[in-house]
């Protein structure tokens, strides 16, 4: 059975689309680590209201900071595949507007077009079969819904205890555009380099 911070995950929300900020600086460059957290959420682009699905949450240190960002009337659903890190987030202090459930990326326990972004920090590179998340990620956002996926260096704070750089497990710019592509997304930036990953990409009508 899926696992919940707080109450039953209700009917979503009428979608309020955030601006999506120019990338001033590699995020990979930003020193402080929640200075950094801040502007994942910004160049997510969400939206006071929204709801905002995580996958690969671990045990929900970036909660709190997207929470935050989409306000009393958003949500934030964080999922994982390990219940002990669902365990690990739910001792932690969070927002009544944090939900938490254990679940694969590859088949979310939630109904089509629910959630308005996706925000899939250091994980994706785990993911098996990326191509298959896709497909899922774009069944469960609304249409003109936004997928904000970051990877950042093994030596960063957010990354740390990582013995690998995730770029290697990352699809190249041309996979993951023809992936985006065949799965009813537009990319709109890509961002590949020694500092990380950086993906942002809306879903199609």
């Amino acid at each position: 059975m899926p696992m919940r911070c707080q109450e039953s995950i209700c009917e979503p929300t009428p979608f309020s689309r955030g601006m999506i900020e120019p990338m001033q600086q590699p995020v990979g460059l930003v020193q402080d680590s929640d200075l950094k957290v801040q502007t994942l959420v910004r160049l997510a682009g969400i939206a006071q209201g929204n709801t905002v699905l995580v996958p690969g949450c671990g045990s929900g240190f970036l909660n709190p900071a997207i929470a935050e960002q989409v306000g009393s009337e958003g949500r934030v659903i964080s999922c994982d595949v390990s219940a002990q890190m669902i365990r690990r987030l739910q001792k932690r202090r969070l927002p009544r507007n944090v939900f938490s459930l254990v679940a694969s990326p590859r088949s979310l326990p939630v109904q089509d077009e629910f959630c308005d972004c996706i925000f899939c920090v250091n994980a994706f590179h785990q993911f098996a079969d990326k191509a298959q998340c896709l497909k899922e990620f774009q069944r469960v956002l609304k249409k003109q819904g936004h997928l904000f996926i970051a990877d950042l260096d093994q030596e960063d704070p957010i990354g740390s205890g990582r013995q690998f750089s995730p770029n290697a497990l990352l699809p190249s710019r041309p996979a993951m555009s023809a992936f985006l592509k065949d799965t009813g997304f537009r990319l709109l930036m890509l961002r590949d380099n020694p500092q990380g990953y950086v993906l942002r990409a809306v879903r199609l009508p």
